[in-house]
C-alpha cells in the first residue's frame, strides 16, 4: 500500500492474496490422442491471509476443487466407493448378449479385452470405443 507521503510500504503482518487454478490432465495410451486437460474452475480461486500459518484447505472453494479432483481421480481408478456398484474390469470375459437390427439381424454385444466397455462389434471385428481387435 501506498502512505500519506506516497511510500510504499508493507503491511505489519505481512498480507498475502494468492490466486489458484485447478486443472486435470488425463494421460491415456490411445492412437488417436494421449491427454485430455480441462479446468475444474471457470474463475480462480482468490485466497487472502496474513502471517505464516496459511492453510488453502481450509478453504470451502480450495477444498471443494480438490474433492472434485480427488472423485475423478477415483472414478478412473475404478474406485467402488466413487460410483456405487462400479467393478472394475478383471479382463474375464463375459456373458454375450445379442441384440437385433431394425431389419431383424443380430448384433452381437461383447466385452471388450482391451478397454472393457460394453460393445457392439463393428462389421470389421473391432469395438466400436477404442477400435481394439475382438478376436471374433
Amino acid at each position: 500500500y501506498d502512505d500519506d507521503e506516497g511510500n510504499t510500504c508493507h503491511y505489519n503482518p505481512r498480507r498475502y492474496e494468492c490466486e489458484y487454478t485447478f486443472n486435470m490432465e488425463i494421460v491415456v495410451d490411445h492412437p488417436y490422442f494421449s491427454r485430455i486437460q480441462f479446468p475444474l474452475n471457470d474463475d480462480p480461486v482468490y485466497l487472502e491471509f496474513s502471517g505464516e500459518d496459511f492453510d488453502p484447505e481450509g478453504s470451502p472453494e480450495y477444498a471443494e476443487y480438490l474433492d472434485q479432483a480427488d472423485e475423478i481421480m477415483e472414478l478412473l481408478a475404478g474406485d467402488e466407493d466413487a460410483c456405487g456398484d462400479q467393478e472394475e474390469y478383471d479382463g474375464e470375459e463375459r456373458e454375450e448378449e445379442v441384440f437385433k437390427d431394425e431389419h431383424g439381424n443380430p448384433i452381437q454385444v461383447v466385452t471388450c479385452p482391451w478397454c472393457g466397455s460394453r460393445t457392439k462389434v463393428t462389421y470389421n471385428g473391432r469395438c466400436e470405443n477404442c477400435d481394439g481387435d475382438l478376436d471374433i
